[in-house]
């Protein structure tokens, strides 16, 4: 067909190519010398299939929101156009992003060309993969370019996704191109054939007309009607044959703790080896570094605790039910002091932990719990809630204590065991605490697939059970209480320089993620849930008080989130800590509470003194309030010599409690926000 390109004689095909760059710095990137050589590559060629070949190039780069940056086509002096390309680039960065690249691909539509191709130079694409491949592909199945390739230029980022973006490449298919490979120009120019060809192929045919719609099929069968999960995970039970998942089901970092004080005989301490053993029996013990099963640490406590099998050491479960038949009693006349073998065991043992994304942390007491020392007990139930420690207790003797102290930790389990039933011991440990303590997840041996059963003589508080459809196998459910009531009174010691912005930030933030745990309540002081006061040493306007949040202030919880974050900066101090807090006592809190909880949340630095004369003065009417309570969290590394001055000596242990970070890093402050929710309920547990 005369003058029909691909056939001799035929006319010019015309072919554009849009070369689009973006480099975060093109000073840095080197990339100029290389793309001189790649475009001098392009430019040689002279013919694809068709003669001759008018090709046509243009360089192009956008802004942020898809802006050309520079756009121009290359024409001879070449050195004008690539001067005018780094000037355009000396003190702005390009961006690969959606509206980029819909601007690259606007500039090819403009084009008269028979086929288009965008070649892309890039250190990296500066938006979500997926939406940039989906844009990709919504151009190739449009015609808006026949060819997309793209070359890496030095330091790029997300090297895989840039081949996702592709299309119609054939040669060297599944290879990157890189702008330093050798030849880089003449892979690029390889590419073009095909698209250079689009304009080659034979006059389209006439459309067809539509054919006649066909007679529709026969109805199908109604679809069943589904299943609820629960429904759906008894019918796999019924119908398929599994085998029991590993127990421990996550990685887990577990500690057995005997108690060898004066108030366990040598009976006792066989019978609770022999306990030990039936837990152990199953267990998937880690060899040393494996990241799966149990590492298994194994102390003895009476006054001091002290270290049987470190963590590692039991290579296999073999080996740990050995070690465990030869330990003998090692009588002590002391006391068992439990609360600190807790707090021993916080810590050190658990304070290095292989990092898991699933990973837990359990630890088994087992005690006679007779004439225990439990001085502590509540630090130790805080520290084990904010650092996602499992405790269970395995007693002989009714703890009420430990009850008590632990209603802050939403995974405490008691269990009480009977000296003269054995039988009966035996059957409450393979039932309930292996599969919902140690194993988790793992059905109990001989059950009927219902969970775990519930425990015969079993104190459980919000225990985790591993099957949700039947969530009442492991405890009784405590009831979830309503919204908690109670007057928050936040002071912080904001004082210049001691308390940087870089501080602030983070206790900012820090109260951010305690208010999404409460139920906040309206102006009304008689309303179910929690009312909000900031103080501050260094207020907004001193000569109005220091309250620069008061209770009931009227506004959304977001609104409420931003006056705190707002006011939350370093000023010059117009009072001391303690005369704050005792300005907090005097002139925030009401004189009644009815039923609120009223508790003081105090962060400071620890520079000055905190509980001076006047503090103590002020907050003497209180001592007497089993509604009222105090949280100190002390920022950095002074006063770590005295850190008994964060803690008022009026006070009860339950009803006070103070933390000490010396960072803040999210991590630590993570451990804070689980200590003062852990407080919380702990003040309306009582």
């Amino acid at each position: 067909m005369p003058g029909h390109p691909g056939y001799p004689g035929a006319g010019p095909c015309a072919l554009h190519v849009l070369v689009a760059l973006d480099v975060t710095d093109y000073q840095q990137s080197n990339l100029q010398p290389y793309l001189e050589r790649v475009l001098r590559d392009l430019a040689a060629l002279d013919h694809l299939t068709c003669s001759p070949l008018n090709l046509s190039i243009s360089l192009q780069s956008a802004r942020r929101d898809g802006d050309a940056l520079f756009q121009d086509r290359l024409r001879e002096p070449w050195v004008d156009v690539l001067q005018r390309l780094v000037r355009a680039h000396a003190f702005q960065r390009s961006y690969l992003n959606q509206p980029a690249l819909q601007s690259f691909l606007g500039t090819l539509a403009q084009q008269a060309a028979d086929a288009k191709v965008l070649l892309v130079f890039t250190d990296g694409l500066d938006d979500d993969a997926g939406k940039m491949k989906e844009a990709a592909m919504s151009a190739w199945l449009q015609d808006q370019a026949d060819l997309l390739v793209m070359v890496a230029v030095n330091n790029v980022t997300g090297l895989g996704d840039l081949q996702q973006m592709e299309f119609g490449r054939w040669l060297g298919s599944g290879q990157q191109l890189a702008v330093d490979m050798p030849e880089a120009g003449g892979h690029v120019a390889q590419e073009l054939g095909p698209p250079g060809e689009a304009g080659s192929d034979g006059v389209d045919g006439e459309q067809g007309k539509k054919g006649n719609r066909g007679s529709p099929g026969p109805g199908g069968q109604k679809g069943y009607g589904g299943a609820q999960p629960c429904e759906l995970k008894a019918f796999i039970r019924q119908n398929c044959v599994t085998t029991s998942p590993s127990c421990p089901l996550f990685p887990t970092e577990l500690v057995l703790v005997l108690e060898t004080s004066s108030t366990v005989p040598p009976a006792l301490f066989s019978r609770m080896k022999e306990l030990l053993a039936l837990l152990l029996r199953d267990l998937q013990v880690s060899p040393l570094g494996c990241p799966a099963g149990a590492r298994v640490a194994m102390l003895a406590y009476a006054a001091t605790p002290t270290y049987l099998l470190r963590a590692g050491e039991a290579g296999s479960g073999a080996a740990l039910l050995g070690r465990l038949r030869r330990l003998s009693p090692t009588r002590s006349s002391r006391r068992g002091r439990l609360a600190a073998a807790m707090r021993f065991v916080g810590h050190h043992t658990l304070k290095r932990v292989r990092p898991a994304a699933l990973g837990r942390k359990v630890v088994l007491f087992i005690t006679s719990g007779r004439s225990q020392n439990l001085e502590g007990i509540g630090e130790a139930a805080l520290q084990y809630e904010a650092l996602g420690i499992v405790p269970a207790v395995l007693t002989f003797s009714p703890l009420p204590e430990v009850v008590r102290a632990f209603q802050v930790n939403s995974l405490f389990q008691v269990v009480q065991l009977s000296a003269a039933e054995p039988a009966r011991n035996a059957a409450v440990l393979r039932d309930v605490v292996l599969p919902c303590v140690l194993c988790f997840g793992r059905q109990p041996r001989g059950g009927t697939g219902d969970g775990c059963p519930p425990a015969l003589g079993l104190s459980l508080n919000h225990s985790p059970c591993p099957d949700l459809c039947h969530p009442e196998g492991c405890a009784a459910a405590v009831p979830s209480p309503g919204p908690l009531d109670v007057d928050l009174a936040l002071v912080v010691d904001n004082a210049a320089p001691g308390m940087l912005a870089e501080r602030l930030e983070a206790i900012g933030d820090l109260f951010h993620r305690l208010l999404g745990h409460l139920q906040l309540a309206g102006t009304d002081p008689a309303e179910h849930g929690a009312r909000i006061a900031l103080v501050l040493t260094g207020p907004s306007a001193p000569g109005q008080g220091l309250a620069e949040v008061p209770f009931g202030l009227p506004g959304s919880r977001e609104q409420l989130w931003n006056r705190i974050r707002l006011a939350l900066v370093p000023r010059v101090a117009v009072a001391s800590a303690g005369s704050t807090v005792a300005w907090t006592l005097r002139h925030t809190f009401p004189q009644s509470s009815g039923s609120r909880l009223r508790v003081l949340f105090v962060v400071w630095t620890g520079a000055t003194v905190l509980w001076d004369g006047e503090a103590q003065q002020a907050l003497a009417p209180f001592a007497r309030c089993e509604d009222f309570g105090v949280l100190v969290l002390s920022l950095g590394r002074a006063g770590t010599e005295r850190p008994e001055a964060a803690v008022p000596e009026v006070l009860p242990e339950w009803r006070c409690h103070s933390l000490r970070l010396g960072s803040v890093h999210p991590p630590e402050m993570g451990y804070a926000e689980r200590t003062a929710l852990g407080f919380l309920r702990r003040l309306r547990g009582e």
